[in-house]
């Protein structure tokens, strides 16, 4: 009898995409059946075996009452259309929200085992005490937490009270690093030349359009040493993933035109590829967003060669073994002075062979290989 799994997420998110097209061309035996229930409105994904969404079982007129009474109904239609589903050996949570505390006991009877596989945002940007003490509760009822190897491990298991035997080694890989891998032969030369940047210094600002990634600051501080800049800089600011916040980037773009940068927003879809190229046309990129938990960017950056200036509250352990393969700075108003000195002295700092070798090992190619095992091990 093959493995059922139900995960429970939004079908829609990248991350989930990408694991089940993973899982899916491992999985050609359906040694394991895939499905999931989605939190929104049914975002039909051919890589699940079955989709489930949450129902709307009462007239729209209803939730214009109270909200009270909006939070009640939204209550019901939750346990309702949870309790379609089937019996599951494994029930696997990716992105913690308030719906799987309401269906925690329904959890409980549909499936024999529960794991949690929390996200960087489960675990740092909780809004409120009182959701935090309701996610507490669902870590201690689960039968497993999946977390690699790495700080983020440790602060899951001191916020939410872990205990080490409810811990599996799994991580989520990156299809970016697999692009890097099989265009190991193209070269940052031929990468500008494609995006038009062959005359250019690029320097790419964050890698999403949440707040969080502080572009403004960034800009700032650009606007700070304008004068020690090259004088062919162009910046870079990928916005194709994050929160929609039309205020925000006009803000962005404003600041941008003041100051005369020259610039590219990318707020349209980009491939593999497409983040491969900019990475690799990429001569310098700044990290200094607030938290992070095991960045795949970064490392897709620190094997396409790029030089990095990254928040110091950031810093990676396991990245470090064989030296900082890149600049810090310490706070977020000190970029100013760190960029200051690296256009100064501008030093390449060079990614030891192992830590790339490292780094390889956490393609999405290699990663799904323990997610299947461990399916496989219920």
């Amino acid at each position: 009898m093959p493995i059922k799994v139900l995960i429970i997420g939004n079908t829609s998110d990248d991350h989930l995409k990408r694991f089940a097209k993973y899982m899916d061309d491992l999985n050609k035996e359906k040694k394991v059946i895939i499905e999931a229930f989605n939190r929104n409105e049914l975002q039909k994904n051919d890589l699940f075996n079955k989709t489930y969404h949450i129902r709307n079982y009462f007239p729209k007129f209803f939730f214009k009452f109270s909200s009270t009474l909006n939070a009640l109904l939204n209550r019901i239609n939750y346990l309702l259309s949870f309790s379609r589903v089937g019996k599951y050996d494994l029930i696997n949570i990716h992105f913690l929200t308030f719906h799987s505390y309401i269906l925690l006991p329904l959890y409980k009877r549909k499936s024999k085992k529960i794991m949690i596989s929390p996200w960087g945002s489960d675990v740092y940007r909780i809004p409120t005490n009182d959701l935090k003490e309701k996610a507490r509760k669902i870590y201690k009822t689960v039968d497993y937490v999946s977390a690699p190897k790495i700080k983020f491990r440790e602060d899951i298991q001191e916020v939410f009270s872990v205990p080490d035997y409810k811990i599996i080694d799994l991580a989520f890989g990156s299809e970016n690093i697999d692009t890097l891998i099989d265009n190991e032969s193209l070269s940052k030369v031929t990468a500008k030349k494609e995006l038009s940047t062959e005359n250019s210094f690029v320097i790419t600002c964050g890698y999403n359009k949440h707040k969080a990634h502080n572009h403004l600051k960034i800009i700032h501080a650009l606007i700070s040493v304008k004068e020690t800049l090259p004088v062919n800089t162009v910046l870079f600011f990928p916005m194709t993933y994050g929160p929609s916040d039309d205020e925000y980037l006009n803000e962005i773009e404003t600041k941008l035109k003041e100051n005369h940068f020259t610039y590219t927003i990318f707020n349209q879809y980009l491939s593999s590829r497409d983040i491969m190229v900019m990475q690799k046309a990429t001569d310098l990129f700044i990290c200094i967003q607030d938290t992070d938990a095991n960045s795949a960017t970064l490392q897709e950056y620190l094997l396409s060669g790029t030089n990095i200036i990254l928040g110091q509250w950031l810093r990676y352990p396991q990245f470090e073994e064989y030296g900082i393969p890149y600049w810090t700075t310490p706070s977020k108003d000190s970029l100013k002075n760190t960029l200051n000195e690296y256009f100064i002295s501008p030093t390449k700092i060079s990614v030891p062979k192992e830590l790339k070798e490292q780094i390889k090992n956490n393609a999405w190619s290699v990663k799904i290989k323990d997610w299947y095992n461990f399916y496989l091990s219920l």
